[in-house]
């Protein structure tokens, strides 16, 4: 709502009224006040124009009796709905007065009304007559009026929506008719009905339907009770004076007709008793008690009654308490915050904690929540109170921080009233920049019951705290009756699901809570279950995958110095602020299936099961592992082969790529067929998601035989496949790199090209002329037949997954019946010591009559050897040129760059032909300087255009010296992380262009 601005003509006036008015405006939701009169200062309080818009505008029922704010609250809904005038009487209690005043504020819309400008004044009728000021001008005149109105109202005798006697006449006569009554041997009980939501009723079938309700209410208390005896106080409030004999008997028959009204489009009804026998001093009072006895039944969702009682005395006493010493709390520091863990349930961490507010009473002791919240939200103070809770959050997360301590975040819960007021997202944000608390850290909840009313105004605030960067949480969820519509219209980050659906532990409310998770997670939305209190509901809600658990079972609402302490007697970690992304990663897999599933955390060398389903410990069992302890310990084991097969299967495939992998190995007399993929990853640590399978094969003898050497092949060799001739096809069975062609794929067309890859990328330089003779794809079957123990085998360095080279024993075997047309080709860490490896190399090389040079295994590393690799493998971006700007070479990761294949396509070339460098008569020019003095170029800022789209790079070249002079210069070019501003300007001007 865009706010109206007064000309200052008009504020002057509006200000210096003798009355105490109050300018708003309004629209369909709400009223926002404007400006307030000097008068209006004095009478309520305030020392400056600024606070009291503020606190009309943030709590514009603060001070009016509890028991006057529905009937106030009702009234301005009608204004703002049915645009009537405003006038209502009510009980006002100030800092400046010892006693409540009564106050008359009476207002009318003074434009049209899709304008929504409004004065209202306040009068204090609790004034003498005398100390009054004299009041002048129109609004006077108008303001009078509509006073003389209501005071004639309040002396006519009867209702005129109902035809009931109001309540001036009840009160008045009230004491005499108890007193007549049980003179006649009656027991005269008092009744105060009330219906239940009819605000909420009025919002969706309007204030006329409503009525409807209002009269045929009045009309059967008419016909139950008798004329005399029943009024109507105001909007859907009722009093009934009656006998006590039969009362119980006539409520329910008027429940049953009261449901029949507006053609059964009605609402339940709640009704307070009072037995005048309890004690009575005046009527007034055996109404208010009666009240008190018909607000007992807040929560009913069927009509009902209820009888006054010492219970209900001992209540509306606190009651009563609470709303005279709420503020005081809150300054002295009796309400306080407590926090309740919360652990992700994968990996048994403290991830989180909710906010919760406890009164802790000089007087009463410790005051509980469901005692002063719904009295507070009764009195519109809850949104005080949370901002409140909101602030001390805040202060604590600083203590916490300056501290230097670890931080989790907390979840704070917000009344469906505080939406009410259209600044509560951004009041709440005042206080997080106040002290500077990230936005990641404070979650907010909210009730899925508070979509039963502010439907719209709900919708705006989580949108506005979204838009803050805040998580919205829906607390209770499935509590409510339209989850899944809500579901559908808002979006939520999190769900937080009520264990009180397994109360009753029944696997109906079981699968109600798998499939309300299985649904989160399909939705992208998290979960958490509250209320857990035994290890039979952890160890459910963690096998459905709920991500996070709260509850007793792991802690109650404690202060927060106990939380550490709580958290080492149960040892309990505390999950760290940096980790937090990778494990809500983790809480999305859906772990509800019937394949066989495990999840898998893995720093690099430990692999730590977090956790497995029922289906693949049902496996593990049928591959004769124990228990998934067993497995673990199996994986994590060294010089266990499963140990070897589980950690390269991590390092070179699911850590090196993305996607599924799967790998395949003996185990006994079947196969087991293992499959994962990486979920996510932190610094070292890995998460991987994984599937097992168990492949039976039925064999003979013989086959069987095959098979159990194939299984001690597999799992001593770094690499196996083999080599089809018939099909030019390499297939992999086993890979010790993921980069390398056997590990690029299971299958893998060209054999010539797959080795020659193997041999240019994986073998080490001084060894690879030798790998050549021994792959030629072309003499491997001639000499493979000409061996007697048809066997080829040869020892070279190729690098390994650490990166460096070591030695491993390359061995070729034919594939029986397959006449030299298929080949099994294995590889294994070489065994022997140095000098036996140089011994045997020397008599394979010349077995084999291959060329001896470069074969000593403990030859130094030439500047050459190392040059070639360095511009082979490194990624650095290097070039070298002649005196004549001329390209002799450049390095892999130049060529790379700019998508070129071989340093043949820019040898003998110079960079204008290359058409590079947007500037290259001026690059060639300081080129020309540097061949002629030696001055060197360093940060060269220069724009290049590289496939299409021009980057900024930045550029070093030295000259290169050979018997003294300079024979040419080598440079290495950098892409610019940044640019300069000016470089920046001139390429925003040329994007205009």
């Amino acid at each position: 709502m865009k706010l109206f601005q007064f000309s200052p003509e008009i504020r002057e006036i509006l200000e210096r009224m003798p009355d105490a008015v109050a300018a708003f405006q309004h629209d369909d939701r709400r009223m926002e006040a404007l400006t307030v009169s000097r008068s209006f200062l004095e009478r309520f309080g305030y020392t400056t124009t600024e606070e009291a818009l503020d606190a009309l505008n943030t709590d514009p029922f603060r001070g009016i009796h509890p028991e006057d704010i529905a009937r106030v609250e009702d009234t301005v809904h009608r204004f703002i709905f049915g645009n009537g005038a405003f006038d209502t009487v009510f009980r006002y209690q100030s800092r400046l007065w010892k006693d409540d005043h009564l106050i008359h504020a009476v207002g009318r819309h003074i434009t049209p009304s899709e304008a929504g400008i409004a004065l209202v004044s306040c009068m204090d009728e609790s004034a003498s007559a005398e100390g009054e000021e004299d009041r002048s001008g129109c609004l006077k005149e108008t303001l009078e009026q509509r006073l003389e109105a209501v005071r004639f109202g309040r002396t006519h005798r009867f209702d005129d929506l109902t035809g009931l006697p109001n309540m001036a006449d009840l009160l008045q006569n009230g004491s005499e008719r108890v007193r007549e009554m049980k003179e006649q041997g009656f027991s005269p009980v008092v009744l105060y009905l009330d219906y239940c939501h009819l605000k909420l009723f009025n919002n969706r079938h309007g204030f006329l339907t409503g009525d409807v309700l209002i009269r045929g209410l009045g009309g059967l208390l008419r016909t139950t009770f008798g004329m005399d005896f029943s009024a109507r106080q105001e909007s859907d409030h009722f009093v009934v004076l009656t006998d006590r004999e039969g009362v119980e008997g006539k409520l329910k028959q008027l429940f049953a007709e009261t449901r029949k009204l507006n053609f059964g489009n009605s609402l339940p009804l709640k009704v307070g008793i009072y037995d005048t026998a309890f004690g009575m001093t005046d009527f007034t009072q055996a109404c208010r008690r009666a009240k008190q006895a018909c607000d007992s039944l807040e929560n009913t969702l069927i009509s009902d009654y209820a009888w006054f009682d010492r219970e209900i005395m001992e209540q509306a006493s606190l009651r009563e308490y609470i709303i005279r010493n709420f503020h005081r709390a809150m300054e002295e520091g009796w309400i306080q915050v407590y926090y309740q863990p919360v652990i992700r349930s994968l990996t048994g961490s403290f991830c989180g904690a909710e906010a919760l507010v406890r009164w802790i009473d000089p007087v009463h002791g410790m005051i509980l929540p469901n005692h002063f919240i719904p009295v507070l939200e009764e009195i519109n103070q809850i949104f005080q109170m949370d901002l409140y809770v909101f602030e001390q959050v805040c202060r604590d997360f600083q203590s916490l921080r300056d501290s230097r301590r670890s931080i989790v975040p907390v979840s704070v819960n917000l009344s469906r009233t505080d939406f009410c007021h259209s600044d509560a997202a951004d009041r709440i944000e005042c206080l997080a920049e106040k002290y500077e608390v990230p936005r990641d850290i404070i979650n907010i909840e909210i009730t899925e019951s508070a979509f039963a009313e502010n439907v719209s105004e709900i919708g705006r605030g989580i949108e506005r705290f979204h838009q803050l960067g805040y998580q919205v949480w829906m607390d209770d969820f499935g509590t409510g009756s339209s989850s899944l519509g809500i579901l559908k219209d808002y979006s939520f980050d999190e769900l937080k699901i009520d264990m009180s659906f397994l109360s009753s532990d029944s696997e109906k409310a079981r699968s109600i809570i798998r499939s309300t998770v299985r649904m989160a997670k399909q939705i992208g939305i998290q979960t958490l279950a509250e209320g857990v209190e035994t290890e039979e509901q952890y160890r459910f809600l963690r096998s459905i995958g709920c991500e996070k658990l709260q509850g007793y079972y792991f802690g109650k609402p404690m202060p927060l110095p106990e939380m550490d302490e709580h958290f080492r007697k149960i040892r309990v970690t505390k999950e760290m602020p940096g980790w937090r992304r990778y494990y809500e990663k983790m809480s999305r897999i859906d772990l509800q299936t019937d394949e066989p599933l495990c999840i898998v955390e893995d720093d690099g060398i430990t692999m730590k099961i977090l956790f497995a389903n029922k289906a693949y410990r049902r496996v593990l069992k049928r591959d004769h592992v124990s228990s998934v302890r067993d497995w673990e310990d199996q994986i994590n084991t060294k010089n266990n082969p499963l140990h070897t097969l589980h950690r390269q299967f991590a390092d070179q495939l699911l850590r090196a790529r993305s996607g599924l992998q799967s790998v395949t190995y003996p185990s006994g007399d079947h196969y087991m067929l293992l499959t994962g993929s990486t979920v996510t990853r932190h610094e070292s640590y890995c998460l991987y998601r994984m599937n097992l399978r168990y492949v039976e094969i039925n064999r003979q003898a013989d086959e069987q035989k095959k098979a159990d050497f194939l299984q001690n092949l597999y799992y001593v060799c770094n690499d196996a496949a083999v080599i089809d001739y018939d099909e030019d096809v390499v297939y992999s069975l086993k890979s010790s790199l993921s980069e390398q062609p056997i590990g690029l794929n299971w299958k893998t067309r060209n054999i010539r090209t797959v080795f020659r890859t193997w041999t240019d990328r994986f073998v080490y330089i001084p060894d690879q002329k030798a790998y050549r003779a021994f792959m030629n794809v072309s003499t491997l079957r001639r000499r493979l037949r000409m061996i007697p123990e048809k066997i080829l085998s040869g020892y070279f360095r190729s690098i390994s997954d650490s990166g460096e080279y070591q030695w491993l024993h390359h061995m070729i075997l034919p594939i029986p019946r397959t006449d030299f047309r298929k080949f099994l080709y294995v590889t294994f860490q070489a065994g022997p010591d140095e000098e036996t490896r140089r011994s045997f190399v020397r008599d394979f090389y010349k077995k084999n009559n291959l060329p001896l040079s470069n074969v000593n295994p403990a030859q130094d590393i030439s500047d050459a050897v190392l040059w070639r690799n360095w511009v082979m493998n490194s990624t650095d971006r290097i070039f070298w040129k002649d005196r004549n700007h001329r390209f002799l070479g450049a390095s892999q990761g130049f060529l790379n760059f700019f998508g070129l294949r071989s340093a043949r396509n820019i040898i003998g070339k110079t960079a204008e032909e290359m058409k590079w460098y947007v500037e290259e008569r001026a690059m060639e020019e300081e080129e020309e300087n540097l061949l002629r003095t030696g001055e060197r170029i360093h940060n060269r800022l220069q724009r290049c255009t590289v496939r299409g789209r021009q980057h900024f790079v930045t550029i070093d070249m030295i000259p290169i010296y050979r018997s003294g002079k300079i024979a040419g210069l080598i440079g290495s070019l950098t892409e610019a992380g940044g640019m300069s501003p000016a470089l920046a300007e001139e390429e925003d001007t040329d994007g205009e262009e």
